[in-house]
């Protein structure tokens, strides 16, 4: 049910309010009370509904708690609160990681994504590069952050603020895996940031430039000799909700137009995770080829998106012959992972080296 203007004056007048409050903050360095009312912060966060349903620590606090909060700021907090009470909190670049961790802290998933959301539409390259070594804290932040760096690394490596690097953070950043620029944008990235150092960092600048040579020669290698289990169909990405929706399943490519090749039973892994609140861990066996059908369409328990929700999917069929596996991707070539709907939102996907397993995702959109 959605919170009306109406409501949310009501509710933004309470915020931070005495009256019929029943439990005070301390926050800050500076310890600044604020007020506020352990109903609506227990239905909203699962640590704050741990704490305030705890009655040995009721009973300490003689019913009217006193929590003193010190790594949170007071402005931080009260957006927070504002959130919580209203479903309305003001981002921007100036709090958005502060807001973020703090979302992080009380399980508030939604704002969570919100943050992320924010993020990835306004956030500079130079700005997720500060994130990146800075906010070591917070892991999921550094997963978001190393996604942004990974498909925007042309844009890192041109940056002037790369340049300003020491040879243990730019070497940190070469090293994330799966970064979206070719070899030769890779080294004249290093090239260029070598013309800008001291004469003096010459050991540290070779060292640097051996072991990246070392590092994209045995990428090579690897890709030129694949191991039996990276052959295998898989998939691998992230999907953002563009509004609350129910995912409920998805459909697998299981028939080939192939006669001579015989059936086989596969196990299908899937994993899918919703910004920590939520994972799906399922493996299911198929026979392929289905000859009288070419999708089978395969469920697992309900996942409940909320707009702006990234889900983590991972896609792999194990066990899958050579010959059949051949003829598969063979029949497949022409596949490609869904198509971007208004309701969910492809956002990175890994598919390099066959076509996905994965027809299309199963889900409904929830009316506001």
């Amino acid at each position: 049910m959605s919170c009306t203007e109406r409501d949310r004056i009501r509710l933004h007048r309470m915020v931070n309010n005495p009256y019929l409050a029943d439990v005070k903050f301390l926050v800050g360095s500076k310890r600044k009370r604020i007020y506020a009312h352990r109903t609506l912060l227990s239905c909203s966060s699962e640590v704050f509904k741990a704490m305030f349903g705890n009655k040995r620590f009721l009973q300490i606090h003689k019913n009217y708690p006193l929590i003193v909060v010190s790594d949170v700021e007071p402005d931080i907090f009260l957006d927070v609160l504002y959130y919580i009470y209203c479903d309305v909190c003001d981002i921007s670049k100036q709090n958005v990681t502060s807001l973020f961790n703090a979302a992080t802290k009380y399980l508030l998933y939604e704002l969570q994504s919100r943050c992320v959301k924010f993020m990835i539409a306004n956030m500079e390259v130079s700005e997720w590069i500060q994130i990146f070594f800075n906010e070591s804290r917070n892991r999921r932040l550094l997963e978001v952050c190393e996604d942004q760096l990974v498909k925007r690394a042309v844009e890192v490596f041109e940056h002037h603020s790369f340049l300003q690097l020491t040879s243990s953070q730019v070497k940190e950043i070469m090293h994330l895996k799966g970064l979206e620029c070719t070899d030769r944008r890779l080294l004249e990235g290093l090239d260029r940031w070598i013309e800008h150092q001291p004469e003096s960092q010459r050991s540290e600048i070779d060292s640097l430039r051996l072991d990246l040579s070392r590092k994209i020669e045995s990428y090579n290698n690897v890709h030129v000799r694949p191991s039996e289990e990276d052959l295998q169909p898989h998939l691998s990405g992230v999907i953002m909700a563009s509004r609350n929706s129910i995912l409920y399943g998805m459909g697998i490519y299981t028939g080939i137009d192939c006669a001579e090749i015989e059936e086989a039973e596969v196990s299908l892994l899937i994993e899918i995770g919703c910004c920590e609140k939520d994972t799906i861990r399922k493996s299911i066996q198929l026979r392929i080829p289905e000859r009288e059908t070419r999708i089978t369409e395969c469920f697992f328990n309900r996942l409940r998106l909320a707009e702006g929700d990234m889900i983590k999917v991972k896609v792999h069929i194990v066990g899958m012959p050579s010959k059949l596996r051949k003829a598969w991707c063979a029949d497949s070539r022409d596949r490609t992972f869904i198509v971007n709907k208004d309701e969910l939102k492809i956002v990175s996907s890994d598919n390099a080296r066959f076509v996905t397993p994965v027809a299309y995702l199963i889900y409904d959109p929830v009316e506001q």
